[in-house]
């Protein structure tokens, strides 16, 4: 924070608050379960404890939100460093929304946490970086998911500013117009939404 770099201490700060509520919210659930990615209970660096947030059932989709973001975060980064197609480019990207085990999107707080951690993650890039342009999106849906309106309003209007500033095309602009209009009906302002 003092180094100037402001957006990314409040990514990370609200990540670890994110990540606590989420272990909490999850805990009873978890208990005595490991994660199917680190095989740990306690994660071993972070110490956090363990999240399920899909359809997964029994002793599956056990895991950290740590190991989820940085299953999603490889996997992206050997799509770009490979030079993968826009397909399979999107199938790694869906990670950050989508358990690998069961195939369904994350929910609720779980949602939320790996929500910051993707923000977190590409916060750091130039505006007009696609994954940095995504991750607001991704953000933003996170909020909502956990009744956020009002945080999720300013991110999803801060991504179409972005993007009209950045000169999206008709079609991306649609997508973020009614993602936006989707958090303007549920905080109560239909004038917005429609």
């Amino acid at each position: 924070h003092r180094g100037g770099n402001a957006e990314q201490y409040n990514a990370d700060k609200k990540y670890k608050e994110a990540v606590a509520v989420a272990v909490e919210k999850c805990a009873e659930d978890t208990k005595g379960q490991t994660c199917y990615i680190c095989t740990q209970a306690l994660h071993w660096k972070t110490k956090e404890g363990l999240v399920r947030g899909c359809a997964c059932r029994g002793t599956a989709g056990f895991a950290h939100v740590s190991c989820l973001a940085e299953q999603a975060k490889i996997l992206v980064a050997e799509a770009e460093e490979n030079n993968l197609d826009a397909k399979m480019l999107q199938s790694r990207w869906d990670r950050w929304g989508t358990c690998s085990l069961c195939e369904q999107d994350y929910h609720g707080v779980v949602r939320c946490a790996l929500g910051w951690a993707c923000w977190k993650t590409y916060v750091g890039r130039p505006e007009t970086d696609w994954a940095r342009l995504l991750a607001m999106n991704v953000l933003g849906n996170g909020l909502d998911e956990v009744d956020h309106h009002e945080d999720a309003l300013a991110v999803k209007e801060a991504e179409l500013a972005m993007r009209r500033r950045l000169g999206a095309s008709k079609e991306q602009l649609l997508v973020v117009q009614n993602n936006l209009a989707c958090t303007y009906e549920k905080f109560g302002q239909h004038e917005c939404a429609l």
